[in-house]
């Protein structure tokens, strides 16, 4: 089912009680990440990985800065190195 699909489906009403549903037992790739981290710090305990702790092993994805936009001069220059290096000739040259 689509995004819009669902949204012609449900109203407000059950849209809340799926959130509500999901804070309670979370859906989705952050519980997989979480039981994936069970796994392997049982595992690490398992052959001698001694105090193993289940955030030993949890993803963490820090934040991404926004890259300042670069100037079309370098997006031209890194483009041509791009062709240059491919070993294809630019038309015209």
């Amino acid at each position: 089912m689509t995004v819009r699909e669902a949204q012609e489906r449900i109203d407000s009403r059950e849209f809340a009680e799926w959130i509500a549903y999901d804070r309670m037992d979370p859906i989705g790739q952050d519980r997989a990440d979480l039981r994936a981290a069970l796994v392997s710090a049982t595992v690490a305990r398992s052959i001698g990985g001694g105090k193993a702790e289940i955030n030993d092993f949890m993803l963490k994805f820090e934040p991404r800065e926004n890259p300042k936009p670069k100037d079309w001069r370098t997006l031209r220059a890194n483009m041509l190195a791009l062709v240059k290096n491919s070993g294809r000739k630019r038309k015209g040259k």
